[in-house]
């Protein structure tokens, strides 16, 4: 397989291991991001704010959702099943 770096063309295996690791975070956040964007959509009763919030920032919008919507979210329904 051929990749292009710097504008050169040169085999995959000679890109550096930094690049690949670059590339399975961005791929992460990427799964991550769209998993909390479809959560929101289905069980978030303010789903505006939020989907405002996880598009125009992207990371900090990921924790903000996470520990202030999913997290207090799931302990109601915890504490509901008892």
């Amino acid at each position: 397989a051929q990749c292009s770096l710097n504008g050169q063309v040169v085999p995959c295996s000679q890109l550096p291991t930094w690049f690949w690791g670059i590339i399975v975070v961005m791929a992460l956040s990427a799964i991550v991001f769209f998993w909390f964007l479809i959560d929101c959509i289905r069980f978030e009763e303010h789903k505006t704010p939020w989907i405002l919030v996880l598009i125009f920032l992207p990371f900090v919008g990921l924790f903000l959702y996470y520990f202030l919507a999913k997290r207090k979210r799931n302990k109601v329904s915890v504490k509901s099943k008892k």
